[in-house]
């Protein structure tokens, strides 16, 4: 699912706020609190659907971009082994800056 639960807790924050700041009346205060409450909850799961909208049309894109490329396997495999290369190149310039602050040390 794209995104996370914090984005849902934010949404129902934000609507709260706003329901609250917009009807609040100092003879109903219990009434508007709840009210409020209610609304951070709709829009909580308001804020779910959508999240559940979008993961589910990205990942049909997703599949379809895989599906269509005959030489995907060719490609993972080029990039595990460009992925091992820098890894053995970061490993021989380490070698290299750990001989070179050997030598300043003496």
């Amino acid at each position: 699912m794209k995104g996370t639960i914090f984005w849902n807790s934010w949404f129902a924050i934000i609507s709260f706020t706003f329901y609250f700041m917009l009807s609040f009346h100092p003879d109903y205060p219990n009434k508007i609190i709840m009210e409020s409450l209610i609304y951070a909850f709709l829009s909580f799961i308001f804020m779910y659907l959508i999240r559940w909208s979008l993961s589910s049309i990205m990942d049909n894109n997703s599949t379809e971009k895989h599906d269509h490329n005959p030489n995907s396997v060719e490609n993972a495999v080029q990039e595990s082994l460009t992925d091992k290369s820098r890894t053995d190149e970061s490993e021989q310039i380490a070698a290299i800056v750990k001989k070179m602050m050997a030598e300043e040390q003496r």
